[in-house]
């Protein structure tokens, strides 16, 4: 960042995650399980978005350009995994929607 902004190299610091990211990495065992659990076989590519079901996460957007991509690669799975908060439910179903058409 210092060779592309000016800025003072004194008056600047890296500040690292907060959480202890190697909490977070599932093992292989975890993700063999998962597949299973929604039928996805191992070498099928998966691409995902996960966070809460709400516009400004950008689900929607995630599914139109899941479908363009579909047509260059038939067998891959999109997942979008969630909880949809109160208020939002009438977005989940328009998420849906556009995931069978």
């Amino acid at each position: 960042m210092l060779d592309s902004c000016p800025l003072l190299p004194e008056k600047t610091r890296t500040i690292y995650y907060g959480i202890n990211l190697k909490k977070f990495a599932p093992h292989k065992y975890e993700r063999y399980k998962i597949r299973e659990e929604f039928g996805i076989s191992n070498s099928t590519l998966v691409v995902g978005i996960i966070g809460r079901i709400e516009p400004k996460k950008g689900q929607k957007e995630f599914l139109l350009a899941a479908k363009e991509i579909a047509n260059d690669f038939p067998g891959i799975k999109f997942l979008i995994v969630g909880a949809t908060e109160p208020g939002f439910t009438g977005y989940e179903n328009e998420l849906r929607k556009i995931a069978d058409d």
